[in-house]
């Protein structure tokens, strides 16, 4: 399940690292342990926008969708890369996202949520977990690197730095220096940011109109700096139904079936487009997952929201 609130609360930007218990049974993308490695690499997608830095997870529940302490964020001031980090103690378990369910179509994950009740009881407040200072260098980030260390709490503030974190296809280490969440130290692949959507056109000079009777294709390019990640399509309707469709970045394109597209209803909807890499390690006991992502561009800018005619 915690693939639920990967979908759905991913921002277009960001680098995004979780602890959680090593049992977990819903891995995405390359597991390593201290001893080995084992599994297929993969990526998970980013969905909604770019925002600026600031502590988060206030409620106990990271962007993961692990229950856990807090999170921090380091992101740029243009906004076009971040990294978050999100704890979660070696119990922890997926919530449900109240009422919401998952399901896998062809390259796609369909999450479909029940009407929103204000009846139903918010999360309650965890208690803040530390991992000590993290830190992250390579890159394009900064000799020095950049760092985040924990509050009295526990919790984690914002960090804002002055460039991007990656050009893409690099190796930045992520470390921290140890607390109730023990130390660790990873090397995790950046994804392209040259990725450039062909087809279709966007932005679009009015609602996309898409068809849910015949595949939907989308088509890119990405220049000659790196060909690092997955491309992902999230394509969200007002019946609280979104798809997740990721594809490799070295293919070029990739087509959303129609067996994903008629889970969604005829109107209004909405698309955004992101690029990302993850990778999950086995550290100390903890699985420790990472998340990179950055948005796609089109016409010279940053792939938004694209308002869309589902038909």
């Amino acid at each position: 399940m915690r693939a639920i609130l990967t979908a759905a609360v991913m921002g277009l930007s960001c680098f995004a690292l979780v602890v959680s218990a090593c049992t977990d049974s819903d891995k995405s993308g390359t597991t390593e342990s201290d001893g080995g490695s084992s599994g297929s690499s993969g990526s998970s997608g980013s969905s909604g926008s770019s925002g600026s830095s600031g502590s988060s997870g206030s409620s106990g529940v990271d962007a993961a969708g692990l229950v856990g302490g807090g999170s921090v964020q380091i992101s740029t001031q243009s906004a076009e890369t971040f990294f978050t980090v999100a704890f979660a103690p070696p119990a922890s378990t997926a919530p449900t996202l109240n009422g919401c369910t998952l399901e896998t179509v062809g390259p796609c994950k369909v999450v479909t949520c029940a009407p929103f009740d204000a009846s139903t009881p918010l999360p309650p407040m965890i208690t803040q977990r530390s991992a000590g200072t993290v830190s992250v260098t390579g890159g394009l980030v900064s000799p020095g690197g950049l760092s985040a260390a924990p509050k009295g709490d526990g919790s984690y503030d914002g960090v804002t730095a002055p460039g991007n974190l990656w050009a893409g296809g690099e190796t930045l280490t992520i470390a921290a220096s140890g607390a109730e969440v023990p130390s660790f130290s990873h090397g995790v692949t950046a994804p392209s940011r040259t990725v450039n959507i062909v087809s279709p056109v966007l932005p679009p000079p009015s609602s996309l109109p898409v068809p849910r009777n015949t595949d939907f294709v989308v088509s890119w390019d990405t220049g000659t700096v790196s060909d690092a990640g997955q491309l992902t399509v999230n394509i969200s309707a007002l019946d609280r139904v979104t798809l997740s469709c990721s594809f490799d970045v070295s293919k070029k394109t990739g087509a959303i079936p129609t067996a994903a597209l008629s889970r969604l209803s005829d109107g209004d909807g909405t698309m955004t487009i992101g690029v990302s890499t993850t990778t999950e390690a086995v550290k100390n006991g903890y699985l420790v997952y990472f998340f990179l992502s950055t948005s796609a561009n089109a016409a010279g800018a940053e792939v938004g929201f694209t308002p869309l005619i589902l038909q």
